[in-house]
């Protein structure tokens, strides 16, 4: 069996579906090296003139093909581009490896302890403090996180509630550890906590609860209410 077939499941990256993500997941990680020494370097103004004008020039060839929006579009357009649940580990703005956006976070399930873990290293881009890890990033590594260690209950559901605990300042360009384990569970609610470790110190704590629903939550943008 694949990691397409088994995602989550090994410390290592789970590789691209094939050779077009591939791409696009190299063209992510340059932008992403491209943002963070546009942020750390002292670049002259007639080099980044140049710069400007040679993006600009890219601007029409990215913009050829048909525009698909969104994982389900995607899923479903013509060709082979992966389901759903793969296409999570290529677009979504957390651990995409193919969106610029994204660091990207790495998570992976021990099913058998009923734990998770997640890695990531974040450089100057992500600063909120000097020297240190916005706390708005944290949160949503967080919850990008326990949504993804809810699947070892066997359920899924959306974010009903985050709680996050700063307890001292994240380091920058440090590697960083997530671990999770499940809480509780009732019913459709799913209680789960976590930590942040950087330097084998504890940066921070959370526990979110996810609401899970009969319907799952493909249709969770046509819902007017999320929780009881």
């Amino acid at each position: 069996m694949s990691s397409h077939d088994k995602p989550f499941s090994t410390p290592k990256p789970m590789p691209p579906y094939n050779a077009l993500w591939a791409t696009r997941r190299r063209i992510a990680q340059q932008l992403r090296e491209l943002n963070e020494l546009l942020l750390t370097h002292d670049v002259p103004h007639s080099d980044l003139s140049a710069m400007e004008s040679t993006l600009a020039d890219m601007l029409p060839i990215a913009n050829h093909g048909s525009a698909i929006g969104g994982r389900l579009a995607w899923a479903d357009a013509p060709g082979d581009h992966g389901t759903y649940h793969l296409l999570s580990r290529e677009t979504t703005p957390i651990a995409g490896h193919a969106n610029a956006m994204s660091p990207p976070l790495h998570m992976w399930l021990d099913r058998d302890k009923g734990e998770a873990y997640a890695t990531i290293t974040l450089g100057w881009a992500y600063e909120g403090p000097p020297k240190c890890v916005h706390g708005g990033w944290i949160a949503a590594l967080f919850d990008e996180f326990l949504g993804c260690a809810q699947l070892l209950t066997g359920q899924t559901g959306a974010t009903g509630h985050l709680g996050v605990r700063y307890k001292r300042p994240t380091p920058l360009n440090t590697e960083l550890t997530f671990f999770a384990t499940v809480k509780e569970v009732h019913g459709r609610k799913i209680v789960m906590e976590g930590t942040l470790t950087a330097d084998g110190m504890v940066t921070a704590t959370c526990e979110g609860l996810f609401v899970s629903f009969a319907e799952g939550v493909m249709n969770l943008a046509e819902r007017k209410l999320v929780t009881d």
